[in-house]
């Protein structure tokens, strides 16, 4: 199959951290202004998906990749923290793909460490700005394993149906390759794979490596967005 590649990477609210390569002056004033805030709150308060096992649990004990990288920031910040007190510096708050970005310009997180594939229309439009990549991935699909459907022509068909959450990108890949399946947008990956178990959809669609494991799956199919 063709491959999507999607990458993570933190973002920053606009007014936090922005600017252009040859604005030095201004790099140093938003900076300083996002380290001297955070600071002086005494934590760092950094969005993580809840939903996203691999990445960000933060129920009961904390871990994860993305929570692995909001103590990183914290211990650049506060210097004094060491290991067993890091997450004493950290406020991890829960976001989702529908409210990630409303959380970053209402200021009630000042990082997000979440997988967000980066896009010219979102920096634009929201005012986002993107760290460097620190994670690819690719696009995939899961249905039952005792599913007929093992590919994106089978799948693209008026009786079937793939999900995804709200506010991921995913939605919109998947419905410029599906004419004709049923899209169906969730709260979240977790009610999709619920879905897709009681019959309600036929697919879930993300990134592959939040996709189940288990052998109740199967995973197929790659969409090449280059």
């Amino acid at each position: 199959d063709n491959a999507l590649y999607t990458d993570g990477g933190l973002l920053y609210a606009e007014p936090l951290l922005s600017a252009t390569p040859s604005s030095a002056s201004l790099l140093n004033q938003t900076f300083g202004q996002t380290y001297w805030a955070v600071s002086a709150a005494g934590t760092l308060k950094c969005g993580v998906d809840p939903d996203d096992p691999i990445f960000g649990t933060v129920s009961g004990q904390a871990h994860g990749f993305s929570v692995d990288l909001c103590k990183a920031l914290a211990a650049a910040i506060f210097p004094q923290a060491t290991e067993a007190t890091i997450m004493s510096y950290i406020t991890l708050v829960p976001v989702t793909p529908a409210t990630r970005f409303d959380a970053i310009i209402s200021g009630r997180i000042d990082v997000l460490a979440s997988v967000t594939v980066p896009s010219e229309g979102r920096q634009v439009s929201l005012q986002m700005t993107y760290t460097r990549p620190y994670f690819f991935d690719v696009q995939a699909f899961a249905v039952l394993a005792n599913s007929s459907v093992t590919s994106l022509a089978q799948l693209d068909q008026p009786q079937y149906s793939f999900c995804t959450g709200v506010g991921s990108i995913a939605y919109a890949t998947a419905r410029a390759y599906l004419k004709n399946a049923i899209g169906i947008a969730t709260t979240s990956t977790s009610e999709a794979m619920a879905m897709v178990l009681n019959g309600t959809c036929t697919a879930v669609t993300s990134n592959k490596a939040t996709l189940p494991q288990d052998s109740s799956f199967k995973i197929f199919g790659s969409i090449d967005r280059a």
